[in-house]
């Protein structure tokens, strides 16, 4: 018993060192792959006219809620790693031949576990909500730096119906030759046609020479036809500020997990107070109640990410466990796999039920007493000397 006490310790500073080795691995692979479904949102943000250290900034700041699904995925894949290098390598039986349990040998990595889950809910979660701030605030300094970049963008096309045609580039200090530029008009099946021998960007002002405008009028009754007018110019100024609304796109929503969570609870009280007060003065409170249903389910979710890192952690490391001769390793990848995707799908189902909170509540916190029972359930299969 002396002796087992002393080598614990050891036992602990192996095992923990396995998995930080083998957590580091997975979760630069996971960043890495996950990065990639952010490359829309980065080349919409390179066509604004970034410089390359404005870019590579904007794709470091994606990181923080990249980890918020990295970190529980790396958890599980590190835990089924060190279980099954020490399985296949014959340390496991050794250790169990010195009467050590199973259990007591899974101690460490859910104690490392539950620290990088505590880790998550009070660091990577602000940490994500700021860097999120910091995204929005680059994206327009940059626009305001380069206001009529934005209107090359292909995305600015799709979305305005715009169509255009230039030798050149439209960023600040450049100059644009042969510049057509077609825009839909307010009235249907009316197009504006503006063009322009020269274009120079200036810092406030856009410059153009040479300019023409042909721009349709609607028909009236005494004239079905309509009419067209043409504008000419040797020289025109235009102030590019009349674009920055243009510019930013999409406005931005005031989602919950864009903040910390002592905003979020904060929040949580003023729409509270806020229902409270529209019901008194008889006014409608629907999208108060749909804004607090998301702030309420909010911690629910930030804590299903961080408990998932311990409960996939055990999983994937009982699940690693060698039984006899015959690994099994079909099975042994099954059980933690199928686990994730219950995990994510219950997940994705709360985020989507996130008007009704008690659905989404349930969602969030469902998956991981089902993954506990089943970890539980195949530990004593392990300890009995069966398996999968």
């Amino acid at each position: 018993m002396l002796k087992q006490r002393l080598a614990m310790p050891v036992l602990w500073r192996h095992i923990m060192k396995e998995y930080l080795k083998n957590l580091s691995i997975s979760l630069f692979g996971i960043v890495s792959l996950l990065l990639t479904t952010r490359l829309e949102e980065i080349a919409r943000f390179m066509s604004l006219g970034a410089s390359v250290c404005k870019i590579v900034l904007f794709a470091l700041l994606q990181i923080p809620y990249i980890l918020q699904i990295a970190l529980p995925l790396s958890s599980l894949l590190a835990g089924f790693m060190v279980f099954s290098q020490m399985s296949s390598s014959g340390e496991l039986t050794a250790m169990r031949a010195a009467g050590y349990s199973l259990k007591s040998m899974l101690y460490p990595i859910g104690f490392i576990s539950c620290l990088f889950g505590a880790l998550l809910m009070g660091v990577v979660f602000n940490l994500s909500a700021r860097s999120h701030f910091k995204v929005k605030k680059l994206e327009f300094d940059v626009r305001e730096q380069e206001p009529l970049a934005f209107v090359q963008n292909s995305h600015f096309f799709a979305k305005h119906g715009v169509a255009l045609e230039l030798k050149g580039s439209l960023k600040t200090t450049k100059m644009a030759h042969d510049l057509i530029l077609c825009l839909p008009a307010t009235a249907e099946d009316r197009l504006t046609l503006i063009m322009m021998k020269e274009a120079l960007v200036e810092p406030q002002l856009l410059v153009g020479k040479n300019f023409t405008l042909l721009s349709s009028k609607a028909p009236t009754q005494n004239d079905i036809f309509g009419s067209l007018l043409v504008e000419n110019a040797k020289e025109k100024r235009t102030p590019t500020s009349c674009v920055h609304e243009l510019a930013a796109g999409r406005t931005w929503k005031p989602l919950p997990e864009y903040f910390p969570l002592a905003v979020v609870r904060a929040g949580t009280l003023v729409f509270k107070r806020q229902i409270a007060a529209a019901e008194y003065q008889g006014n409608s409170t629907k999208k108060l109640t749909k804004l607090l249903a998301k702030f309420s389910g909010e911690p629910y979710r930030r804590l299903s990410l961080s408990l998932a890192v311990f409960t996939l952690c055990l999983l994937g490391s009982v699940s690693a466990v060698q039984v006899g001769r015959s690994s099994r390793s079909f099975m042994r990848i099954a059980l933690p796999l199928a686990g994730f995707i219950l995990f994510i799908a219950l997940y994705l189902a709360g985020k989507n039920l996130d008007e009704t909170p008690l659905l989404s509540i349930l969602c969030f916190l469902m998956p991981h007493p089902i993954l506990l029972l089943a970890t539980r359930a195949l530990k004593f299969r392990i300890e009995g000397g069966t398996a999968l």
